[in-house]
Order: structure tokens, then sequence, then C-alpha cells
């Protein structure tokens, strides 16, 4: 991890009200943390406090947030990042922090800031891919699955309500990743579609299986990544092609164990010894919106 500290002494009688602090942010960074202090904080016998502000501008000269208050710290991040603050992934270039003398009363008030950037590093990671709200035929909130998932030790949870994508934006928390997803549901089959808050154009409703293939082409061109659902299940198989078509995960094992789960793990496993692969994953973790479940899959993690 590197660690720069900056010190910055802001006069009274300055004309300046925003000092740029410019840093480089190299390739393979996760994580951004910004720690800021000043004093003094109040000049004796003064009614008002000196005021400092943090401001931080991405690779692009965009405003990625502000606040002004003593002893902030910031994280910034693709998967959280501190309230007030957007979702921004560090992307390699030029960043610049601002800090601002909103009102300088003291004679001099000294700043520091420490920049920490946090590399990326491979780990294994636990999650469900496939939950349901009360937006669906859930009955809990996000807040209430976010809550559940950390209490059971996951580290990211993917919302797939019914025909149904994220309703205004996922909870964060700090250290657990919420992931906006869509369980496309038909009378042929359900298919999960994952990453991305309106995967494709226009709604989600088609009668055949190939407007269905146009909609999942366009959800995967826009990044998603889709996932055949329960193909054996007796209550709802997947009815249309299973072969002829590319498709990046299936879904081999749904809620508790059960014998669509053990007919669905054996049709796979056979299908793996025969050497089909997918490009991506290959695994389904099922927590739903009443209890956790286990995992199954031909890497048994996702990583």
């Amino acid at each position: 991890m590197k660690e720069t500290i900056i010190k910055i002494a802001i006069k009274k009688d300055s004309d300046q009200m925003f000092y740029p602090v410019p840093f480089e942010v190299p390739e393979g960074i996760e994580r951004l943390e910004f720690i800021y202090t000043y004093s003094p904080k109040k000049p004796d016998g003064a009614l008002w406090n000196n005021e400092v502000g943090f401001i931080l501008v991405n690779e692009k000269g965009e405003d990625v947030g502000n606040q002004g208050a003593q002893g902030v710290k910031v994280d910034i991040s693709a998967s959280y990042s501190t309230p007030r603050y957007d979702l921004s992934a560090p992307n390699p270039g030029r960043w610049t922090v601002y800090i601002s003398g909103h009102r300088i009363l003291s004679d001099v008030v000294n700043v520091e800031l420490i920049i920490k950037m946090i590399p990326k590093k491979g780990r294994w990671l636990k999650g469900d891919v496939h939950c349901h709200s009360y937006y669906s035929d859930g009955k809990q909130s996000y807040d209430w699955l976010l809550n559940k998932s950390i209490k059971n030790g996951l580290d990211f949870l993917i919302m797939t309500d019914h025909n149904r994508t994220v309703v205004g934006d996922l909870p964060r928390r700090d250290g657990f990743t919420m992931i906006n997803g869509i369980e496309m549901t038909y009378s042929k089959g359900h298919a999960n579609v994952w990453g991305l808050k309106q995967p494709y154009t226009g709604t989600f409703a088609v009668n055949t299986f190939e407007e269905w293939l146009e909609r999942k082409k366009e959800a995967e061109n826009n990044g998603a990544r889709v996932c055949i659902n329960h193909p054996l299940c007796t209550k709802c198989p997947w009815l249309w092609p299973l072969e002829g078509f590319d498709y990046d995960i299936v879904e081999v094992w749904n809620g508790p164990m059960r014998p669509d789960n053990q007919r669905c793990i054996e049709w796979w496993h056979n299908k793996l010894c025969a050497g089909r692969y997918l490009k991506r994953y290959r695994c389904r973790p099922r927590y739903h919106h009443r209890k956790r479940q286990a995992w199954y899959g031909n890497n048994h993690d996702v990583r």
C-alpha cells in the first residue's frame, strides 16, 4: 500500500481559496483512502470555527464529492464510497484533491492530508447471486437482506427480483457489495442478468426464444452476465433450447438440496466430463430471503 502525507498551511490573509493537491493513481488500484485534519479548529474567543473543506476530482476532471468537517476519512472505490461521494473506480491517471479555505479566522490553519492507495489483490469472496426482495416474491427489503448477508459472513449480494430491475439505489455498506440484477421470468424458463441496473432497452416481456436471445445479446453487449436458472427444476424448468447458443453461467443448485438439484448436478457433471465448459463462472450459491444455503459449482466458489 502506498501512503503519501501532505501538509498545507493556509493563511488568514491569503486570497487563495482552493489549494490543489494533484497525485497519480497507477494501474491496479482497488481503493483510495483519504484522511484530512486541520488545526486549530476554532480560534480562542472566536464565535465561529475555521472551515476547511475537502474536494475530490477524478482523472477526467470530474467532481467525485466534497465535504467540510474535522478529521474526515473518505473511501473511494467502484463498490463502496463514503456517503456524499460517487461510486468511482480508482482509474489510473492524475487525480486532484482540493483543500478549500471556506472561512479562515486564525492567522494560520495547518492541514494534514494522508492519501492511501490500496492495490487490487486476488481473494475468494462468498456471496449470493440469486436473491428476491419484497419487490417480487421475497419478504424483505434491500436493507434487511444486506444486514442478514453480512451477519452470515457474505461479501456480496446480487438482487434478482422477478422481472423487476432494482428500484432506486441499492444500499451501501463498507466491506460489502450490493449488485444490480434481474431474473427474467417466463413460462419457458428463468434467467438471471447480473451487473447492470438496466441491461436492455424497453421491456423484458417477450414471447419467443428468438426475442429473448435479442434481449440477452443486448445485455451482454452492455456488459451484463447471463445465467440460465434451475434448468431441470420440475416446477419451472428451462424449456427453451439449452444447446446451440452461448451463455455465461448455469445454475445447478437452487435452494435446499432436493432431487431437482441432484439431477441438475449430475446433468452438469456429465456435461463437464464430455468437455462442455462455460466461458466464465460455473457456480451457484443460494441465499434466499429466508435462509442461507450451500454452494455448488465446478470451482466451488466465486473468485
